[in-house]
């Protein structure tokens, strides 16, 4: 991952670490800040592959694809697909944390808010990616063929439905279809369909007193225009003679009041998201070098005889 355009200034990790001490269950977030900025920060900062567009099997026969050479083209895909998958979740990750680190920097709450409920979508979606594809890259090691085959074919199709799911009907708009497109924007291919990320937040690991979906929730709360959102601009709450309430607005809020409260209700979710982030992406990451031998093995090997399995 690229390294942090912005560094934590030194009030503010003097603030992280104050909360840290107060509420020890939010202990971890400086150091899961700084696990993203130096673990990750020695991958690329570009990625690029080439992309074959059809690989079904009938096609593959039409063209006379022997099956060595249809092998080692799915291989090749899932390869690709799979970087896809780990880059452009790093990419995003990346520029998500330093949303993070420039808006408690610049007392911007909201933006950190914000960066701190994407980046547990972004862990929810990548965690469902992550089982599903470990699985069938998990079979790459049998001594069996028929299961490397499986694997190879299955994990390229989990790839690429990382690469391609969503939840608006794009395919209608690139084909000029504008009728459909404003019409029916919800109608979207059920294989490439995404999950509603409310079902992959509830799927996360429940690690934490409240489980995700309460954390998540409670982040809601301070993106949408509600009462926790109207919050972030308070500088000063207090009550006054008489029952009454004084409150004070001010843009930006640097009361050190309004430091504590964002920093302790972003801490857990934006530490376990980081944390299960970096592991899942560097793992992916080592599966991809793994699969890369498997090619080499593919692309040296005899062409086989036969149909394609």
């Amino acid at each position: 991952m690229q390294r942090a355009e912005h560094q934590l200034e030194p009030k503010i990790r003097e603030i992280i670490d104050r909360v840290e001490h107060r509420y020890p269950g939010d202990a971890g977030l400086l150091a899961a800040i700084d696990l993203v900025a130096g673990t990750l920060d020695e991958l690329p900062r570009e990625f690029a592959f080439d992309a074959d567009p059809d690989l079904r099997l009938a096609t593959l026969e039409a063209n006379r694809v022997s099956k060595n050479e249809a092998l080692l083209l799915v291989a090749q895909n899932l390869h690709g697909w799979l970087g896809f998958a780990v880059y452009a979740t790093v990419f995003k990750t990346s520029e998500l944390v330093d949303d993070v680190i420039s808006g408690l920097n610049d007392a911007r709450p909201l933006r950190v808010v914000t960066a701190a409920r994407s980046l547990m979508e972004h862990a929810a979606v990548l965690n469902s990616f992550y089982r599903d594809v470990a699985q069938s890259l998990d079979l790459l090691g049998s001594s069996a063929f028929r299961d490397v085959v499986r694997g190879l074919v299955e994990g390229y199709g989990i790839a690429l439905r990382f690469a391609q799911s969503t939840r608006f009907n794009w395919a209608a708009g690139i084909a000029g279809d504008l009728d459909r497109f404003y019409d029916h924007s919800g109608s979207v291919d059920g294989g490439s369909k995404a999950t509603n990320v409310l079902t992959l937040i509830d799927k996360l690991p429940q690690t934490v007193k409240g489980g995700t979906a309460f954390f998540y929730g409670m982040l809601c709360d301070f993106v949408h225009p509600n009462g926790a959102s109207h919050m972030l601009t308070a500088r000063i709450v207090m009550p006054l003679p008489g029952g009454r309430m004084r409150y004070e607005l001010a843009r930006p809020n640097n009361s050190d009041e309004a430091y504590e409260m964002v920093v302790h209700v972003i801490a857990i979710p934006v530490r376990e998201s980081l944390l299960l982030l970096t592991g899942q992406l560097l793992d992916l990451e080592h599966r991809r070098r793994i699969l890369s031998e498997t090619i080499g093995m593919i692309r040296s090997a005899a062409p086989p005889t036969g149909p394609i399995p």
